[in-house]
């Protein structure tokens, strides 16, 4: 799917996922710039990622699986929420 491609832009990394993982990927998205909105989002080692005073968290599709969700499960959006708001409070804590 990515291989060696760069991506200029989370929108453009998004638009090579295949459909089913890029839905579910669009709604980790949409979950990590709500509950973070002043966060950056970045492509960072070739996937998307976010910063927020220091980096946050990064999320990418493979072929069996997604980077916050390696399992066969659906992925929970409630904790993805509550595992970027910990990374915030750490990298806040920080500064």
């Amino acid at each position: 799917m990515r291989g060696m491609r760069k991506f200029d832009s989370v929108a453009d990394y998004l638009k090579v996922v295949p459909p089913a993982q890029r839905a579910l990927l669009k709604k980790v998205r949409q979950t990590i710039r709500a509950a973070v909105p002043k966060a950056t989002e970045v492509i960072s080692y070739g996937i998307p990622a976010y910063k927020h005073h220091g980096m946050l968290v990064y999320f990418a599709a493979f072929k069996d699986h997604k980077a916050l969700a390696p399992y066969k499960k659906p992925l929970s959006l409630a904790l993805v929420r509550k595992l970027v708001k910990a990374r915030v409070a750490q990298n806040e804590a920080r500064r």
